[in-house]
């Protein structure tokens, strides 16, 4: 069994309605099985033999600009995205089973990958990490826009 963690839209699945996965989200609006939030799953210890987590990437909108990717995805909390993203973390290695694999899918436009990776207590075990955002980036930076990484822990 599968736990998409953050399923927001389904964008990466082939199958957006894949039966050997249970797709969450805290917004009823885009019709998860089942609506609660990272930190607190409502699924028992060592249940799932793959999680994927791709949480929000981004920390503020540019004023007077609509975004697509905020509105669609949604935004982390600007203060305590460290703390929320480990204990989003720690909850879902408690629902994967031993020696099973938990994704992680990053964009580093906001945070970098560096900053991500020190919120939780482990190292992954691989990835690709082709960032440079180097933290925060400035709401009016000219750098290229998309740097998406893959991490992978194995519990």
């Amino acid at each position: 069994m599968i736990l998409d963690a953050t399923a927001s839209y389904r964008a990466m699945w082939f199958d957006k309605h894949d039966p050997d996965t249970i797709f969450i989200d805290q917004r009823r609006e885009v019709k998860p099985d089942v609506i609660c939030c990272w930190q607190q799953l409502p699924f028992k210890d060592s249940f799932f033999d793959l999680v994927n987590f791709d949480p929000p990437h981004m920390v503020y909108r540019v004023e007077g600009k609509p975004s697509f990717l905020t509105e669609k995805f949604g935004l982390l909390e600007r203060e305590t995205w460290p703390r929320d993203l480990a204990l989003a973390f720690n909850e879902l290695m408690r629902v994967l089973k031993p020696s099973h694999t938990l994704l992680l899918k990053w964009n580093d436009n906001h945070i970098s990958d560096k900053r991500l990776l020190a919120c939780f207590p482990v190292k992954p075990k691989f990835g690709t990490v082709v960032g440079g955002s180097r933290g925060f980036r400035n709401k009016h930076s000219q750098e290229p826009r998309s740097r998406t990484s893959w991490f992978c822990w194995l519990k």
